[in-house]
């Protein structure tokens, strides 16, 4: 099994994984896992940018993105020009909070929601959004040929994140990483920052779909 790198360091405070080398490190990095921005291409001809998933004005239309406060909070401060350099020292800060979810209260009205590559898969067959961010191995087939997708995505608008072997289910894990395009326009998950501020955010973003 691959996981992104904040459960293997937690696992291992909760004794649940075994450790590689150190209490502290858990897994061994495999790859990577991509969310990519994609959009409708029936109903959208021009590829859009970060800045896009918020302009339902000019671009009316549902936005998918995933329930949890891990990348939403990232995209969120993308689109509203906050550069992938600048996305963690911001966020650690309580006003970089602030505007991430001043901003998810703009697009809220809009906002479709996945919690797994299944049901990003299920939206985009129903065709039930836009545009939006989801992982890039839910891209659907359309009808026509396999080869053809009803969503088109690019390698622009990327957020990547490391992913780990799980110990000691596995202990000869495939290498499976892949040359992520590194631009402006393209962000690293920061996994050390999930690790020491995912239960206060993850806490806060539940408190905040609740309202």
């Amino acid at each position: 099994m691959l996981i992104d790198g904040t459960p293997p360091v937690l696992g291992c405070d909760d004794r649940g994984f075994q450790p590689l080398s150190s209490p502290k490190n858990s897994g061994q990095p495999t790859g990577h896992a991509e969310d990519i921005l994609v959009w409708d291409q029936a109903r959208l001809d021009t590829p859009p940018k970060w800045q896009d998933l918020w302009d339902v004005v000019q671009l009316p239309g549902q936005r998918a993105l995933p329930k949890s406060a891990r990348l939403t909070l990232e995209i969120a401060l993308l689109s509203d020009g906050v550069p992938p350099q600048r996305i963690y020292e911001t966020l650690a800060t309580s006003r970089g909070v602030a505007h991430a979810f001043h901003r998810l209260d703009q697009l809220r009205p809009y906002i479709v929601w996945w919690d797994s590559p299944s049901k990003a898969r299920d939206l985009m067959k129903k065709k039930a959004f836009l545009m939006g961010v989801t992982p890039r191995k839910s891209m659907v087939p359309s009808a026509r040929t396999s080869n053809s997708s009803l969503f088109m995505s690019g390698t622009t608008y990327t957020l990547y994140t490391t992913q780990f072997g799980k110990n000691p289910w596995e202990t000869n894990a495939v290498d499976t990483s892949q040359n992520v395009p590194i631009s402006d326009k393209t962000l690293e998950i920061d996994n050390h920052f999930w690790t020491v501020h995912a239960p206060m955010l993850e806490a806060r973003f539940a408190a905040w779909l609740r309202r």
